[in-house]
């Protein structure tokens, strides 16, 4: 049984691998770190590979490491929205501009999930999902293979549009 002096050390170890204020973090299968911290910076291990056409960054850094395939990258700069197919490589310069998307919401970027699919490879039941500051809620399919000038599809207005049940 540990006493009450080795279990506090053990609770309080650990080890600085990036300081600043910590926004959010995402851990690729090959293990590699991606940090958010202030001010729309975006860090691979360390390295700045913020997007450089990003061009209204908020304080707090809004990225989103695809869990199904960890070489999807995307990273919100207000309304606008960056891809990487290639995140262990990317650099500021090589991320694509979804111009589609800041056309579509003209909103600030919240919050982004995608639902669950095969993973990798061409799938186009995936779906990006983003929140926006206007309360919007949109979807953009196939993500990973989407054209930069797709629009997004506001999930509120297709619910909307669906047949009501009868009473």
């Amino acid at each position: 049984m540990a006493t009450r002096s080795h279990m506090a050390a053990v609770l309080t170890d650990h080890s600085d691998i990036f300081g600043g204020d910590g926004v959010a973090v995402g851990i690729a299968s090959s293990g590699t770190r991606y940090f958010g911290v202030q001010n729309g910076v975006l860090t691979r291990e360390g390295f700045n590979i913020t997007p450089s056409g990003a061009s209204s960054s908020l304080f707090i850094t809004y990225f989103y490491l695809d869990p199904d395939n960890t070489e999807l990258l995307y990273y919100a700069g207000g309304s606008e929205l960056f891809r990487t197919t290639t995140a262990s490589t990317v650099t500021s310069g090589t991320w694509t501009d979804m111009t589609g998307v800041a056309a579509t919401t003209g909103s600030t970027i919240y919050s982004m999930a995608t639902s669950r699919g095969a993973g990798y490879g061409a799938d186009a039941n995936r779906k990006l999902y983003i929140g926006t500051s206007g309360g919007g809620v949109y979807r953009l399919n196939d993500p990973q293979f989407a054209a930069t000038t797709n629009p997004l599809i506001s999930v509120r207005q297709v619910l909307q549009e669906l047949p009501m049940a009868s009473e």
